[in-house]
């Protein structure tokens, strides 16, 4: 007879997470004086604010794999296999038209006197650095902060009158230094080390 527990003694629901809010915020690539996040306990600096509401739907992080080589052998075996390493973009379904939002959609600068913004290209160039703060079903925070990142890929602008116009915007995060990005809190089973010599 098989023991009460067999096949089951890892299962825990406390470790499973559903996002309840989280935030996306964009600083310029170049933007002095920014103070990378260390942890989940990161400041968000005077005067900055979140890219506003995104869409039910939610974000989506998603990993791009790199191209695979594989060597062959006479017969057909595959002997050798190397990915290069890939990246990872984050979809951001953005509901709300701030100058923000605008400013990354379009990539242009919004005027500071008339609020108007000069598009003279399609394409995008702009650098940002992307932190993200999240908080799952039992207020565990999360975050992930990846320290550059280009608008990738951007949605229509539906301009119709029974449709919401929604700057939806994908991120391809780059390797800067050592990473493509750094995220706290998504290991839900991790408890700190104590005590001295950990």
């Amino acid at each position: 007879m098989a023991e009460d527990n067999y096949a089951q003694t890892a299962n825990e629901a406390k470790y499973i997470a559903l996002i309840k809010q989280y935030e996306l915020f964009l600083i310029p690539y170049d933007e002095k004086g920014f103070t990378e996040p260390a942890g989940l306990d990161w400041v968000v600096p005077v005067g900055l604010a979140p890219l506003g509401y995104s869409s039910e739907d939610g974000s989506t992080l998603h990993p791009e794999p790199g191209d695979d080589t594989e060597i062959t052998a006479h017969n057909g075996d595959i002997v050798y296999s190397e990915s290069a390493p890939g990246y990872w973009t984050f979809q951001f379904p953005g509901i709300e038209l701030t100058k923000l939002s605008v400013a990354a959609y379009f990539d242009a600068d919004v005027d500071t006197k008339d609020g108007s913004i000069t598009v003279s290209k399609a394409s995008t160039s702009k650098k940002w650095r992307a932190v993200i703060r999240a908080i799952d079903q039992d207020d565990n925070k999360i975050l992930i902060y990846a320290p550059m990142a280009k608008i990738s890929d951007r949605d229509d602008l539906n301009l119709k009158y029974n449709e919401q116009v929604t700057p939806n915007m994908t991120f391809k995060f780059f390797k800067d230094g050592n990473k493509q990005f750094k995220a706290w809190g998504l290991a839900k089973d991790f408890t700190a080390p104590t005590g001295r010599g950990v």
